[in-house]
């Protein structure tokens, strides 16, 4: 196998890797501003609105970091034609 090729290769295992770490902390991101937003609360004063905002905040940093693995892995299987 090309050099090259097993740079590629490594690195999209990496990123690969990476990508699904982040997927799995922005799903449990997402449960938790689910629960701090409860929709069965009645009582809006009841709600953990600083916490599910400093939770959201958090979430878009990493779904924007995840996007842009998103690219870089789909840019690394069109470079090994995949």
């Amino acid at each position: 196998m090309d050099r090259e090729v097993m740079q590629k290769e490594g690195r999209l295992s990496i990123k690969t890797k990476e990508a699904k770490r982040l997927e799995l902390s922005i799903q449990s991101l997402i449960e938790s501003v689910r629960l701090h937003l409860d929709p069965t609360e009645i009582e809006l004063l009841e709600l953990n609105m600083p916490a599910a905002f400093q939770e959201m905040t958090e979430l878009m940093d990493k779904w924007a970091t995840y996007k842009g693995l998103r690219a870089e892995i789909k840019s690394i299987k069109k470079v090994l034609g995949r």
